[in-house]
């Protein structure tokens, strides 16, 4: 399809920005829903604190529209929305 399926890091396979764009409506599992100023942080290309889990995280604002991809580890979730896509 043209698109990078995604990139293999020290924690694992990152799915692919693009990639996920295309086909997130498909995946039900791992999406973390954002709140109003949650979401202003993220697309300002802010990692967020005091979350709990672990592992990838499909993020989405209070919406349901998806908003980037990002990796929740010990209580931070880190901010992989590509460079271009922050305001």
């Amino acid at each position: 399809a043209g698109l990078a399926l995604g990139e293999e890091s020290t924690e694992g396979f990152i799915v692919g920005h693009d990639w996920l764009a295309r086909f997130e409506p498909y995946f039900h599992s791992g999406r973390l829903t954002l709140d109003e100023t949650q979401t202003i942080a993220w697309m300002r290309g802010e990692d967020l604190h005091g979350l709990a889990g672990e592992g990838p995280r499909i993020v989405v604002d209070g919406s349901g529209r998806l908003i980037g991809r990002g990796r929740l580890t010990s209580g931070r979730l880190k901010n992989l929305l590509p460079r271009r896509w922050m305001q």
